[in-house]
């Protein structure tokens, strides 16, 4: 999940750049919510009360707050969301350097400029695997990889296991162990209801694992000697990567 905000205060602009936007996710066969406002106080507003988003398509010129010092105030606690700038005047993109925007586009939009940019804020976002994205009601929320410890399956919801925290969310296990493999992220399959971090596997028996947490999960008897290969792989590269 692609998670995307347009901040403009004109209505007739957000709502023709979603469309934009919209089209271009679904010719990419990707899933992305996107997510309009009006001021960038309501933005800025938005993010400091935990919604985190991966693009922001941001005018600068608004009446109450304007982009820029929207930026200013989403920076002090999102400093890896790509801000793309959206004006009727080049003359702002120097000023706009300070918020270290990915890209600044100027209005009207070129649609070929557009799909360029999107493809290219797209990429920086996916190779970005640091994270996981999921939706929490209609808030997407990002979690630091390195902080899952292991996801567990409950009846129609996926419980989240991190490191000091504990969190549920509506959603299939299966779609989860997906979304992993297509970001490229070694989790570990060892039981119909349990997707591990290979990361924080520290001893696996021929029927369980144990985790960096201390909690001890089983094996599935048909995942076993996969697990026990992925395992000994792990303290292999380990090995090679310490020497």
């Amino acid at each position: 999940m692609i998670s995307i905000a347009v901040c403009d205060d004109d209505r007739n602009f957000t709502e023709k750049i979603s469309g934009y936007l919209a089209s271009l996710s679904s010719a990419r066969k990707m899933n992305c919510q996107i997510q309009l406002f009006h001021d960038g106080q309501d933005l800025a507003k938005s993010v400091k009360n935990g919604t985190r988003f991966d693009v922001i398509f941001l005018d600068i010129e608004m009446n109450l707050v304007d982009g820029l010092k929207a930026a200013e105030e989403i920076r002090k606690v999102d400093k890896v969301v790509l801000i793309i700038y959206v004006s009727n005047h080049s003359q702002y993109a120097i000023e706009a350097y300070s918020v270290r925007p990915f890209r600044f586009l100027l209005k009207p939009l070129d649609l070929q400029q557009l799909e360029k940019c999107f493809a290219e804020a797209i990429s920086e976002v996916l190779a970005d695997d640091a994270y996981f994205r999921y939706v929490d009601g209609k808030q997407s929320v990002r979690v630091p990889i390195k902080e899952i410890v292991y996801f567990e399956s409950e009846l129609r919801s996926v419980k989240m296991v991190l490191n000091n925290d504990v969190r549920i969310y509506r959603e299939k296990l299966n779609h989860v162990e997906k979304t992993l493999i297509q970001a490229k992220v070694e989790f570990w399959r060892i039981h119909q209801s349990f997707l591990v971090n290979r990361r924080h596997v520290c001893q696996t028996k021929y029927s369980e694992v144990k985790m960096s947490n201390g909690i001890v999960l089983p094996i599935s008897e048909g995942r076993r000697n996969q697990i026990r290969q992925q395992y000994l792989a792990k303290i292999a590269k380990s090995m090679v990567e310490e020497a």
